[in-house]
């Protein structure tokens, strides 16, 4: 076996190794250990690709296989965590998957928060939050799957290219037996959709709710329903926060970055996603789609017209100066 060198440098960043493991007859260089809530999960240097990789230690367990067929089916759509390679052990299974180079959203929303002039703009937001939930929706038609604890901590900001990525399935189930889910799981406060207090159904519209909040976030600094966020939503807070919705334009300090007919399409689609009643949600993942993509469309059309107008009005400066000139005396 190759001798592991004491640091190594991948993408302009050097990283201590502290140790070896093997998966499959192939040697990787521990770079560092990300476990948490009893979770194993190592950052790891592949030597053959030259590039970070994860390797989470999954215990044999009814969990474990269900995590695996949701990570499987996730394989197939661009936001979220791809399988490399899994190897079985006797009281253990180990998953490899690709690192995704970033940092996370919740660790992004962190810094900016003390420079605002790093927020993102009301345009990035919407941008990154169209592109995962796209990616959500064919997670959902496709796979057949629920995410079910969508949060900043969840969600790399990766940056080439820019998008939002899912690194946690550990909440993640299939549809059909979310029901069945272990008391706890996606269950973060604030970002968690009301029903999953009540451990009611999870569906489609939790992930709808969920990801609504996350943009709120981004677009005003800031959980809805005055910062309950979910809770909002919990039998105790309901009647008296229901009422206390505000849409993301009318506290979001980034109003004047888009016109307000764009405001009103982003107002209504968040609104909608962020029902306390999942009823009140949009009925399916292609129905959230069309909205979504009706709102881009409005912005792209927005755009289009800022530009005429700024071509325009530079013609027009431009004519000014010609006949300015013209009329001055020789």
């Amino acid at each position: 076996m190759r001798r592991p060198p004491e640091t190594i440098r991948c993408r302009n960043r050097s990283y201590d190794v502290q140790d070896t493991v093997r998966l499959r007859g192939r040697h990787y260089w521990v770079t560092a250990s990300l476990g948490n809530r009893g979770r194993r999960k190592m950052q790891v240097f592949d030597p053959a690709s030259h590039d970070l990789r994860v390797i989470h230690v999954l215990p044999d367990s009814a969990h474990t296989k269900q995590q695996l067929r949701v990570l499987r089916r996730a394989n197939r759509f661009q936001g979220f965590t791809q399988i490399i390679d899994v190897d079985k052990r006797d009281d253990s299974t180990w998953v490899l998957t690709d690192w995704i180079h970033g940092e996370s959203l919740a660790q992004h929303l962190g810094h900016a928060r003390t420079q605002r002039n790093h927020w993102p703009t009301a345009h990035m937001s919407w941008t990154l939050f169209a592109g995962f939930a796209h990616s959500l929706c064919q997670f959902h038609d496709f796979a057949n799957c629920v995410h079910g604890d969508i949060k900043p901590a969840n969600l790399v900001l990766q940056s080439q290219p820019k998008r939002l990525r899912a690194i946690d399935f550990g909440s993640a189930w299939d549809e059909t037996i979310a029901k069945r889910r272990a008391t706890g799981d996606g269950n973060t406060v604030g970002y968690a959709a009301p029903e999953l207090q009540s451990n009611q159904q999870v569906t489609v519209r939790s992930d709808q709710f969920s990801l609504s909040i996350v943009l709120f976030e981004m677009l005003t600094g800031e959980l809805p329903f005055q910062g309950m966020g979910g809770r909002a939503g919990w039998a105790e807070y309901k009647k008296g926060f229901e009422r206390a919705y505000e849409a993301p334009s009318a506290k979001s300090n980034q109003r004047r970055q888009l016109p307000r007919r764009a405001w009103r399409v982003i107002d209504d689609v968040v609104r909608e996603g962020l029902s306390l009643d999942p009823d009140g949600r949009f009925a399916t993942s292609n129905a959230w789609r069309d909205a979504i993509d009706h709102v881009t469309q409005v912005l792209r059309q927005a755009e289009s017209a800022s530009r005429f107008e700024s071509t325009i009005a530079d013609v027009a400066d431009r004519c000014v100066v010609f006949f300015e000139r013209k009329e001055r005396p020789s």
